[in-house]
């Protein structure tokens, strides 16, 4: 029997790298997975593959640091996949570079460009996983209760 059979599994950032590894992890196991990214497109494409080699996978764009847009992809995953029972917040950005990687272009902007992106991930890793998290509970998720997860490990 698969481990995560009956669970609904949502993963925020799953188009691609870690988040879309986690998702084909997850519909291995039974789970109807739910792919939320910014990019819509690579979500969709990931959920399809996910679908052609037999799991169960939907797909939402969603950008985690709208709270608003967050509570209603919340409602529409409730409404048309079921209750999540699996949260993994895992949303974030890939900066191959430092934040300050040429100094010059700090300077000019007043730390301006190195603050901002570290706004984007604050918004990301702070914002983003409360917003997913809380808007998952609103939106009736029983199951997550208080013991929503981001690390990925299925609570039921």
């Amino acid at each position: 029997m698969a481990l995560l059979k009956d669970h609904i599994a949502v993963v925020t950032g799953s188009a691609s790298g870690i988040g879309r590894a986690i998702a084909v992890g997850y519909a291995r196991e039974g789970a109807h997975v739910v792919l939320l990214d910014v990019n819509a497109q690579a979500a969709a494409e990931a959920a399809k593959e996910i679908r052609d080699g037999g799991g169960k996978a939907t797909s939402f764009g969603l950008d985690v640091t709208r709270r608003e847009t967050c509570f209603e992809v919340a409602k529409e995953i409730a409404g048309k996949v079921g209750q999540v029972s699996i949260l993994c917040n895992n949303a974030g950005i890939n900066r191959r570079n430092a934040f300050t990687s040429d100094p010059a272009v700090s300077r000019r902007s007043g730390g301006g460009v190195a603050m901002s992106r570290v706004g984007l991930l604050f918004a990301l890793a702070f914002v983003g996983v409360f917003t997913c998290s809380s808007s998952a509970s609103y939106a009736g998720s029983p199951r997550l209760g208080s013991s929503h997860t981001s690390s990925g490990t299925p609570t039921s």
